[in-house]
């Protein structure tokens, strides 16, 4: 059964030995890992500009294990009772809380300011945004099978693996968790996150552990990966986000990063193993579409322009108000709109990538009950130790929620309005490329309203078409195929202030502004559609 987390520091002293072990089965060069760690830590220390103290007492650190291991004689020992002590000094810069108490009371709160952003700010509605979740629930429509997520608690922990759009996805969905009576969940968090002392200490005490994205040395990657994997046998609920990072083109992940998918397999394997009652870990693909993401501008620069370029435009965009200036715009285009988000449970599945019934049992795909541990034992009923079996069940794992990615996500009107405009782009401008259609001046993608209509139908009936084939989700707009509605949405939408105005509306004349972020919104439904792109 499921369970609050209770994080103890004993985790800091387990770590070292199961990264030796891990290490030493992979028959790795552990001196050369190691000086790569230590250079690693030297640059970043050299590179710190915030806390010169800190980066001092890093350099001494690197320094002593040096120097111990020049004027060791016994070289191999030694070795590694300095890479368990570097082990430990990652487990602890990785290592993350949980309070009880300051979880409950943000769960009070959060639901509350998540309405002032997703909802109009008219009097009647700023009243309103107080009633917390029972108003959110218009805002953060929660759809796809919650009951037997929920029953599967009972049998199990939880591994949520949701799409990952913004850096308010794991606010929505430790909200959504919940709401929904589920127990908290822990999750890793960029480093880059951790600023500010009151951002920082609440990211530390609600179960984030701290990712570290700069350190790509293996000594650091298996800790974070034995760190996971221990928590994960823990029992404790757990958010991972198989993208890696925010979607800088807005499409739905299909290349999954699958290091760390890996520890819920190798955790489920080590659980069955080792006889434990409760062996048994849901994986739960959950996909978040937002009809305003807070960052796309920002997220579209960085995936369609060079540093530079994307500079120069931010620092353009940034000079033409003030921030109090644009802060009140946004406001006032905010009065008269709702910005809905929609979270979607998938189908669980075992680590393994088996579905699973209501029991909490693994099942083929007719639904007939699967041995697990069978899976992973030879022919004489003893268990297989070998890494290819782990890394193949994680590659299927990855591969199976890529499909459920597909077939859950929903096709929200705002985003076939983009598409539509996209689309019309494109047949008047034949094998451009995005690279070439973001630098295109406004002026050369005027579309007429009437137009834009009727391209808004024809990608419809194309949509409807490949949704009856393929099953993936429709908003009840697309589906009644209102494409008055769904223009009328789209321009009140991203004409405003608040969504960044992307498009521009003069008379019956509709001008794409920013392309780049256009593009971005569109890309969930263009994913679908390859030729498209």
């Amino acid at each position: 059964m499921g369970k609050k987390p209770k994080l103890d520091n004993r985790i800091k002293d387990y770590i070292p030995e199961k990264v030796i072990e891990s290490l030493s089965r992979d028959n790795s060069d552990l001196s050369k890992l190691l000086e790569e760690s230590l250079e690693t830590e030297k640059k970043l220390a050299k590179a710190e500009r915030d806390n010169k103290s800190k980066a001092l007492e890093k350099l001494k650190f690197v320094k002593s294990i040096r120097t111990k291991l020049r004027l060791s004689d016994n070289k191999k020992e030694v070795l590694n009772e300095e890479i368990k002590k570097l082990t430990k000094y990652y487990a602890e810069e990785i290592h993350g809380n949980f309070n009880n108490f300051l979880y409950n009371f943000l769960q009070k709160l959060t639901p509350i300011a998540l309405n002032f952003m997703l909802n109009s700010f008219g009097l009647i509605q700023f009243f309103k945004n107080f009633r917390g979740r029972h108003e959110l629930k218009n805002s953060i429509i929660i759809r796809g099978n919650v009951e037997l997520v929920k029953r599967l608690e009972k049998f199990g922990s939880l591994v949520i693996v949701p799409t990952h759009v913004s850096n308010f996805d794991s606010i929505v969905i430790a909200h959504m968790m919940h709401t929904a009576g589920l127990n908290p969940p822990i999750w890793g968090a960029g480093l880059n996150l951790f600023k500010g002392f009151t951002i920082k200490y609440v990211m530390n005490n609600v179960g984030c552990y701290r990712i570290d994205r700069r350190k790509k040395n293996k000594l650091y990657l298996e800790t974070l990966k034995k760190y996971s994997e221990y928590q994960l046998q823990q029992g404790y609920n757990t958010i991972f986000y198989p993208g890696g990072t925010r979607s800088r083109s807005g499409e739905i992940e299909q290349k999954l990063k699958l290091g760390l998918l890996g520890t819920v397999v190798a955790a489920f394997i080590n659980n069955i193993k080792e006889g434990k009652t409760r062996s048994n870990i849901y994986v739960v693909p959950v996909t978040i579409s937002y009809t305003v993401v807070p960052e796309a501008e920002k997220l579209a620069l960085e995936h369609y322009f060079e540093e530079d370029k994307r500079k120069q435009i931010l620092k353009r965009v940034s000079r033409q108000a003030t921030i109090l200036g644009r802060t009140l715009k946004k406001i006032w285009n905010n009065m008269m709109q709702n910005n809905p988000i929609y979270v979607t449970f998938g189908n669980p599945i075992d680590p393994f990538g088996n579905n699973v019934n209501y029991e909490g049992i693994s099942v083929d795909k007719y639904g007939i009950p699967i041995n697990v541990s069978d899976m992973i034992k030879d022919e004489n009923g003893n268990f297989i130790d070998d890494h290819h079996i782990e890394k193949g069940f994680t590659k299927l794992l990855g591969e199976k929620i890529s499909e459920d990615f597909y077939k859950t996500n929903i096709i929200l009107p705002s985003q076939v309005f983009l598409f539509s405009i996209v689309k019309y782009i494109k047949e008047e401008h034949p094998n451009i490329k995005d690279e070439e259609l973001v630098r295109l001046l406004p002026a050369d993608n005027t579309i007429k309203e009437a137009d834009l209509k009727e391209e808004i139908y024809e990608t419809i009936r194309m949509i409807k078409d490949k949704a009856l084939k393929e099953g993936f989700k429709l908003h009840p707009w697309v589906d009644r195929e209102d494409v008055e509605r769904i223009y009328r949405y789209g321009i009140k939408i991203y004409t405003s202030g608040y969504a960044g105005a992307p498009i521009i509306k003069k008379g019956d004349n509709i001008i794409p502004k920013k392309i780049a972020t256009i593009l971005y919104y569109s890309s969930r439904v263009r994913c679908y559609f390859n030729d498209q792109k």
